[in-house]
């Protein structure tokens, strides 16, 4: 996990960047842009922006599935653009490691 948030290689680890747009919740904007396989583990880097007008809040259990062994996500809460009074959209990272033999 760590590795993967500070976006270090990894020893005997394969990793390969994405931009895999992945449908999630209405007004929002959820790709997943890089996976990690090592071993019996593959880890997944997601980017999940607030495209909305309302603030987000966002937990990790809403990202758990069988065979999560952990999760990590950069915010809790995403504010809308129109609370902070700019044009930029606010961003989570969001880190899953998954159990291969899950079907993953």
């Amino acid at each position: 996990m760590e590795n993967m948030i500070l976006n270090k290689p990894m020893k005997k680890c394969r990793s390969e960047s994405s931009r895999k747009y992945i449908k999630l919740w209405k007004d929002t904007k959820f790709y997943q842009v890089k996976t990690y396989q090592c071993g019996q583990y593959i880890g997944r880097v997601s980017k999940l922006t607030n495209a909305g007008n309302k603030p987000i809040r966002i937990a990790e259990q809403e990202f758990y599935k069988l065979g999560t062994v952990a999760i990590s996500i950069s915010k809790e809460e995403l504010l809308a653009s129109k609370i902070l009074q700019i044009k930029a959209k606010e961003t989570a990272d969001i880190f899953v490691i998954e159990e291969v033999s899950y079907g993953n």
